[in-house]
């Protein structure tokens, strides 16, 4: 087939449409969720949580500070944990966007580590987290954690175990989340 006179202009109308579609198209500001891929209501689901807290066992006794942050831009939430009798912890939660659910790991300075996830099923109020954990000494236990919000703006966390799939629970550690005072500004 022989060139014709102007026949390489055929297709300029639509090489210009096609130039000029990418070009608005990359013009064009970025979805909400392109620039603040963590900004849906699924990642504000541990935002009662958030704070400096100090954690005391149902009787008032201190078992310790927490500061829960968000992190990663608002993609995660950060766990610092100090013990009253000195021991350490660190968490990290994250939402799973394949899985739709929150998940945890947690470490501690001795090097214990958890790893749960989202209880779907939970009737709430709150959050429900639970994992599978190797115990030394007592081998693979079921271990879950729930958060619940105060009216009166503290939280409680409870952490339980089961030996038995999941039968019977018992409970490890019961503390009442109440916001921490800072002392500076108090007066103090």
């Amino acid at each position: 087939m022989r060139d014709l006179p102007g026949s390489s202009f055929r297709f300029l109308p639509i090489l210009v449409t096609a130039v000029l579609s990418v070009s608005c198209a990359s013009a064009q500001p970025p979805a909400m969720e392109d620039r603040h891929p963590c900004a849906g209501a699924v990642y504000r689901s541990l935002d009662f949580w958030l704070g400096s807290w100090r954690v005391e066992n149902p009787e008032g006794k201190l078992q310790g500070t927490n500061l829960i942050e968000p992190t990663a831009d608002g993609c995660a939430v950060r766990e610092s944990w100090t013990g009253a009798a000195g021991g350490m912890g660190q968490s990290l939660f994250y939402y799973s966007r394949p899985e739709e659910r929150w998940k945890q790991v947690w470490v501690t300075g001795t090097g214990f580590v958890k790893e749960k996830r989202q209880v779907k099923e939970h009737a709430g109020p709150g959050i429900r987290f639970q994992g599978e954990v190797v115990y030394p000494g007592r081998g693979t236990l079921l271990d879950r954690t729930t958060l619940t919000p105060g009216e009166d703006g503290t939280v409680r966390q409870v952490i339980e175990v089961s030996e038995d799939g999941g039968e019977t629970w018992r409970t490890t550690f019961d503390g009442i989340y109440v916001p921490a005072v800072d002392e500076a500004s108090a007066g103090g």
